[in-house]
């Protein structure tokens, strides 16, 4: 559970106003350098892969389309670009434009905002070729933040530290 401040020290994009998914995005990126197992991949009982890239997937739903579109190298940018490049996906995914393959199918681990639903608990699901999933819920003042990883490449207490550190 993270506290928020009443407002941000800076201007931020009206779409992050009442959201956190900005920063779990940005700082969970980075942090996945050091926590490789939930930027990874099941390949079978023996082995997992490891992505050399972090490309966070950030998920958008209107209720009757479902896409999770892609933010390259998310760990190497800083906030404002996450911002930028979660701003310029959300108007490409509003747009009905053709979105290319890449953007559709290269992210590495994916975040699932619900924050500014009336939703108070999320169980996210992994997706395929991913490890880890981070979902975001907001009720009052107060963000909740779930992962669902794949027990198969990592364990809870693993997740446990990730959070942590998240946190922190």
């Amino acid at each position: 559970t993270i506290k928020t401040l009443p407002n941000r020290s800076y201007e931020v994009p009206f779409i992050f106003k009442d959201s956190i998914a900005d920063l779990v995005t940005y700082e969970g990126s980075k942090l996945l350098k050091r926590y490789k197992q939930l930027n990874s991949f099941y390949i079978n009982e023996k082995e997992y892969g490891e992505y050399d890239q972090v490309n966070a997937g950030f998920s958008f739903d209107n209720d009757s389309n479902l896409k999770v579109l892609s933010i390259q190298e998310a760990d190497k940018l800083s906030l404002v670009e996450i911002q930028n490049e979660i701003v310029r996906l959300l108007e490409l995914y509003e747009s009905n434009d053709t979105i290319d393959e890449k953007t559709l199918t290269s992210s590495t681990f994916t975040i699932s905002d619900l924050s500014n639903t009336e939703s108070s608990y999320m169980l996210p699901l992994v997706s395929n070729k991913q490890s880890s999933i981070i979902g975001i819920t907001k009720v009052s003042n107060i963000f909740n933040i779930y992962v669902g990883f794949d027990h198969k490449v990592t364990s809870g207490l693993y997740v446990s530290k990730y959070l942590g550190e998240l946190k922190s």
